[in-house]
């Protein structure tokens, strides 16, 4: 159940007028997009971006008069029934393309897709990642933020493996992921995540590392990872902030 501002047949609509705002359980809607509404000063947390990538899920910001995309900066119109992008204003809107006035750090993004055979604990190559970049393990979990449940990869296989699906979040100081996991008709896992880890400074995220770590990842079948520049603190400002630059694995 979803608590919306505005409920059409396509989208639920959310007002959130704050500094940062978070993915919160009811904010889910059953068969409809999620659309979340905030003024250009608001931030996403990682998670609510990364739950807003969806084909009609969207961040609009609205900056006075306009709409725009807070993800892509595309600007968008109100049809009736839920925002999508404007044919009439091509390019992007002026908000989105303003230098931050926050000092942009750098953020590894890694993408991964790993099977778990049967019987054995989920979460393995998320929770190698943190200890290989980071150096200590996953703080907590849950399905909505804050994560509610500390790190436990007995707790997190039992209750994921028995309710599939829908992505939980994953996180320490400094990572944030956002994972979900799907049963295989011959008993195992698919596991598909997506970890996030941010550094005050680019040049001190770990390029040349990664092929290294990537490969010794346990069950993972497919990969990628890139450097993106955006804030150390992981919450996403409706900005552009550059053109992302892959990392060869």
């Amino acid at each position: 159940m979803s608590v919306s501002d505005v409920l059409t047949a396509k989208a639920s609509v959310l007002l959130q007028d704050r500094a940062v705002v978070p993915l919160l359980g009811w904010m889910a809607p059953e068969g409809r997009a999620l659309q979340v509404v905030t003024p250009p000063t608001s931030r996403l947390t990682l998670p609510l971006s990364l739950a807003l990538m969806g084909a009609d899920d969207r961040w609009v910001v609205a900056d006075g008069t306009v709409f725009y995309d807070g993800l892509t900066g595309h600007y968008l119109r109100w049809d009736g029934e839920c925002f999508s992008p404007d044919p009439q204003a091509p390019g992007h809107a002026p908000g989105f393309t303003a230098r931050s006035e926050t000092a942009v750090g750098g953020q590894l993004f890694l993408t991964m897709e790993s099977r778990v055979p049967q019987g054995e604990p989920l979460a393995g190559a998320l929770a190698q990642v943190c200890q290989a970049v980071l150096g200590y393990p996953p703080t907590g979990w849950g399905r909505t933020e804050p994560a509610g449940m500390r790190w436990d990869r007995a707790r997190f296989t039992e209750e994921l493996g028995s309710r599939p699906g829908r992505a939980v979040v994953v996180c320490s100081a400094g990572m944030v992921a956002s994972t979900s996991v799907m049963p295989l008709p011959d008993g195992s896992h698919l596991e598909q995540s997506t970890v996030v880890i941010g550094f005050a400074d680019p040049s001190t995220v770990p390029v040349p590392q990664m092929s290294g770590i990537v490969a010794k990842l346990p069950g993972v079948t497919a990969a990628s990872a890139q450097v993106r520049f955006g804030r150390p603190d992981l919450t996403v400002e409706p900005r552009w902030t550059g053109a992302p630059v892959p990392i060869q694995l």
